[in-house]
């Protein structure tokens, strides 16, 4: 089934590695064909915005997904990040958070183990707020 997208002007896209940006005028729609990946600019995390466990986590993801020719490069690291995580988390519900991450990865599923991922860097955030 086709995907259609709507970017607002100048809006950025990830298609397959791919940066792709809509039009500088108004909106831009475009539709994808065939399976693709595909991220939006605002679920886009920079390297440097990957400063704590669960976002460095979420940033080893979005490479596995979107940089599907170097998931060599990828793949130990998402596999120390978690196991880190893995280690000092207590609470049972970020462990179940992790486990489902798990089990995305290791059916290949990368975007859905970032969209758990992204609650996990959410309760993180409101966690480091506590402090």
């Amino acid at each position: 089934m086709p995907l259609k997208i709507q970017l607002k002007p100048k809006e950025r896209i990830i298609i397959n590695g791919a940066v792709v940006e809509g039009n500088p005028d108004g909106r831009t729609e475009i539709i994808i064909l065939n399976n693709a990946s595909v991220m939006r600019q605002k679920h886009i995390m920079q390297e440097e915005e990957a400063n704590t466990p669960s976002k460095r986590l979420y940033f080893t993801l979005q490479m596995l997904y979107i940089d599907q020719d170097n998931h060599e490069q990828y793949k130990p690291l998402y596999e120390n990040f978690r196991g880190d995580l893995e280690r000092t988390v207590s609470l049972p519900v970020l462990k179940d958070s992790l486990n489902l991450i798990k089990a995305a990865v290791d059916a290949g599923r990368y975007y859905d183990a970032m969209k758990i991922c992204r609650d996990l860097v959410s309760a993180e955030d409101e966690l480091l707020k506590i402090n």
